[in-house]
């Protein structure tokens, strides 16, 4: 399957999304019609879409906010869908494993419980969220991933400046993997025949290496969910998200059955 398309290569390609950096320090503004969670790191947004349509969770990469992909939410709003994004409101990981799982996992079970729908959806560190809250609600049918990997601390550590203050403080890629554990998708993997999951990735996405990325896809296949694995090989990380959310329309529909 060739990212974004179709396999009959009929659907037409979104506009470029813009899937740039955004700064989202706690000093920031505060973006408008946003609610921060009460004890959490994210921070819901105004919805995109009709009033009454299909809710969806749509959890951001780190750094971005839904603005980042407004576009893109337009155009599933236009489908049907009123997709919630949720963003981060500080810095979501560092080299304190210890708050950094505490608040991911506190992240998740809040997003668990202001859940309205049954799809989630989400991209990069948030499609880690995503497969989080789906574990935590078994009324979730649709997951849709996109550009994230088996392992949560493979990921991290592929950041040097994170791996780099990690080996200082005395981590090691085994150890982190051990106490990062219930933050990754590996560990959370939907199950059954009642749920649906559509992961997109790059064969060329370092941030996420090809091998973490592979391994997910097998774990998907063998969990009894039923699965919708997409290979690309847009060119890096940013290009990875950008190739999983170009094509509105297959999207839709995935979190729509």
């Amino acid at each position: 399957t060739v990212d974004g398309h179709s396999k009959n290569g009929t659907e037409v390609e979104a506009p470029a999304l813009g899937v740039e950096r955004v700064h989202t320090g706690a000093n920031d503004r505060v973006l408008q019609g946003t609610v921060l969670l009460s004890r959490s790191i994210v921070r819901r947004e105004r919805a995109y879409g009709p009033s009454d349509g299909i809710p969806v969770a749509f959890y951001c990469g780190a750094g971005t906010t839904g603005r980042s992909y407004e576009l893109w939410l337009r155009l599933l709003g236009r489908r049907g869908l009123r997709v919630c994004p949720y963003s981060f409101a500080v810095d979501a990981y560092s080299d304190d494993v210890d708050h950094t799982c505490a608040s991911l996992l506190s992240a998740a079970d809040e997003l668990a419980g202001d859940l309205e729908g049954p799809a989630v959806m989400g991209l990069s560190l948030g499609a880690d969220l995503a497969f989080m809250v789906a574990n935590r609600r078994s009324d979730v049918r649709n997951l849709v991933a996109i550009a994230t990997g088996a392992s949560f601390a493979r990921c991290a550590w592929q950041d040097r400046p994170l791996r780099r203050r990690l080996i200082e403080r005395g981590w090691t890629l085994p150890r982190l993997e051990i106490a990062w554990r219930e933050l990754s998708p590996e560990h959370n993997l939907p199950d059954g025949p009642n749920r649906r999951v559509r992961f997109s990735y790059s064969a060329y996405d370092r941030l996420i290496g090809a091998a973490n990325a592979s391994e997910l896809a097998a774990a998907l296949r063998a969990s009894g969910a039923v699965v919708d694995v997409r290979r690309g090989h847009a060119p890096g990380h940013l290009a990875a998200c950008a190739a999983g959310l170009s094509a509105p329309a297959s999207l839709a529909n995935a979190l729509k059955r």
